[in-house]
């Protein structure tokens, strides 16, 4: 509500579907595009004094869907720097956790104890609402998943809940790049989803998130429902599948369960685990083979499946799809050709 005071979570609540919300510096002339940016979006903070430069030329922006159960955002913006005190947290009462990706650019963060942290395009990092800090930005762009203390606390099985071990679990997680992945497709998809299938993409990303700054051995101690634990497992299938050597043990091992854990998980949901593998790479490859340049042979195809035994892969490629995956590819060719005389 543009002109009201500025939002307070006590006071206006969360609300209770996701609400798409967008800002851009673009309708400011240029010495208020600073100004605008610092005081009415990025309100969690105190900035610095614009330079000459900032004054004159800055822009940013940000898109990204705001829910009482998490907030996910994509932000661009030029070089920027600031801090948040004690103040700022008692005023606000923020308590939340954003872990962030950072597509382009760099961020560095100084905690309480002059202790500086720099993180680069590609990483993930965890920032606490709760801790005063101090931070800079040069030109970036980075998503942002916003979740509650108290889910984390839960996930992780600690009251005490520090964004650097979050962080430190974070880079080393085998759940990291299926984060990724599904915060550069929320992003790139979020505007085109209803507000329930907005709630779903939201949902897995917390759950996603969660299950990354899970240690194996907590995951070992209180292990994920089924329906959980098999489409992580899913994911990351998806994800590896050129490399031929992708297995159950694999599986298990990357996400840290038995084999007999993740067995059962791929059980509950009527399949197991090998024909799910076998399936994912059939699915692959009959995608590629659709969008298969005539010079593409079908052993090229096959490899970027982590199929090695060609042979086999026909067969079984025949039998799932009615034709051979040479005939597919031709058929499809054949369908996608200019007809005659034009």
């Amino acid at each position: 509500m543009p002109g009201s005071e500025r939002w307070r979570e006590e006071k206006h609540g969360l609300p209770e579907n996701p609400h798409f919300l967008s800002f851009t510096t673009k309708p400011f002339i240029s010495t208020q595009a600073y100004d605008f940016w610092c005081e009415s979006v990025a309100t969690d903070f105190e900035f610095e004094p614009p330079t000459r430069d900032q004054r004159l030329s800055f822009r940013a922006r940000a898109a990204g869907l705001a829910w009482r159960q998490a907030d996910f955002f994509d932000t661009r913006s030029d070089a920027i720097s600031g801090f948040r005190s004690q103040r700022h947290i008692e005023a606000d009462g923020l308590d939340s956790l954003s872990i962030g990706f950072i597509v382009e650019g760099a961020r560095v963060t100084e905690d309480n104890s002059g202790q500086e942290t720099r993180t680069t395009a590609g990483q993930f990092f965890v920032y606490d609402g709760a801790s005063p800090s101090r931070f800079r930005w040069t030109h970036h762009r980075a998503l942002y998943l916003v979740i509650r203390r108290d889910q984390v606390a839960a996930a992780i099985g600690k009251a005490e809940v520090k964004a650097d071990t979050l962080a430190a679990r974070l880079a080393t997680s085998p759940v990291a790049p299926l984060l990724r992945e599904h915060f550069l497709s929320m992003s790139r998809h979020m505007t085109q989803l209803s507000p329930l299938q907005q709630a779903f993409v939201l949902n897995q990303a917390v759950e996603l998130a969660l299950l990354a700054l899970v240690s194996p051995t907590h995951i070992r101690q209180h292990p994920l429902a089924p329906s959980t634990l098999a489409e992580t497992a899913m994911g990351y299938i998806g994800l590896n599948l050129r490399d031929p050597a992708l297995s159950a043990e694999k599986v298990a091992k990357a996400l840290g369960v038995s084999r007999a854990t993740l067995y059962r998980a791929f059980l509950d949901q009527g399949c197991g685990i090998a024909e799910a593998i076998r399936d994912a790479r059939l699915e692959k490859a009959r995608a590629l083979l659709e969008a298969a340049a005539r010079e593409t042979s079908v052993t090229d195809i096959a490899l970027q499946c982590g199929i090695l035994d060609t042979v086999n892969f026909s067969r079984q490629f025949r039998r799932r799809f009615g034709l051979a995956p040479t005939d597919f590819k031709l058929e499809r060719l054949s369908a996608t050709a200019p007809g005659e005389g034009e």
